[in-house]
């Protein structure tokens, strides 16, 4: 009785020994599996990944060792291939994706399309709206403010605004240069309009106009940005600054004679 149960537990043994190097072999044999499916089957070959791929591997200096500086084993043939355009701050690789995504909504904006869901329709009326924004420099602000106020924004008017924390109609900053900090900079920009220019019709945006009387002295803005928008000309007596003229680095002498503030 005692050499069959010997007997027994000896089988039991050999049959968890089998079963334990079964159940190894297996989990080997499928690692092998999945090794190679990863290393063929699961890669991603669209335009989209080998893009992004490769953008990858032009950005890397492989010729230093990523211990000894892994930024720049990592971005310094990106930094070496792409330079600060003199007209921007800054450089990286978000601005450039963010440059390519621009063009291609643009292209996406200004295509032509026969079945256009309404919200892509709103989204093209509204970019081109928005396209002719740069016509505005061909006005005679001067004229346009003085004929609606009556008088021009004196120097008290914008003491105000800035005391208030309110925004001109073409709002001014002073700071220091972002790439040179002993250059002080006159920084301008400008406010969007409330009205676009499809938009100067009292009757055919009578809700828009409604819409903003509870708020402000809407008929006064209404009849001020109309004639804004309807200007296409400058007075011929006055020189022309564009707006991307003063865009561009000038020096504040040069300004002063251009908008006849300095003799």
């Amino acid at each position: 009785m005692e050499c069959t149960k010997k007997h027994y537990l000896f089988l039991t043994i050999v049959l968890g020994i089998l079963s334990t190097s079964l159940i190894i072999a297996i989990c080997l044999v499928k690692s092998k599996e999945n090794d190679k499916t990863c290393a063929g089957g699961d890669q991603c070959l669209k335009k989209e990944c080998l893009e992004a791929a490769a953008m990858i591997l032009n950005s890397r200096n492989t010729s230093v060792n990523p211990c000894d500086d892994f930024y720049e084993h990592s971005c310094g043939n990106w930094i070496a291939t792409h330079e600060i355009s003199p007209r921007d701050n800054a450089a990286g690789v978000f601005l450039s994706l963010r440059d390519i995504l621009d063009e291609r909504l643009r292209d996406l904006l200004e295509g032509t399309y026969e079945d256009i869901l309404t919200s892509i329709k709103q989204a093209k009326t509204l970019f081109h709206s928005c396209d002719d924004i740069y016509s505005i420099e061909q006005l005679n602000i001067t004229n346009v403010i003085t004929n609606t106020f009556n008088r021009y924004i004196d120097n008290d008017m914008i003491k105000l605004l800035s005391l208030y924390g309110g925004r001109g109609l073409a709002p001014i900053t002073v700071t220091q240069d972002t790439k040179n900090s002993s250059i002080i900079k006159i920084y301008f920009s400008w406010i969007n309009p409330i009205l676009k220019r499809n938009q100067t019709n009292k009757e055919q945006f009578q809700n828009l106009v409604e819409g903003f009387q509870d708020l402000i002295d809407v008929n006064t803005v209404i009849n001020m940005e109309t004639k804004i928008l309807n200007m296409t000309y400058l007075n011929v007596e006055n020189e022309k600054v564009t707006l991307e003229d003063l865009s561009n680095e000038t020096a504040v002498s040069q300004l002063l004679k251009q908008i006849h503030l300095s003799d």
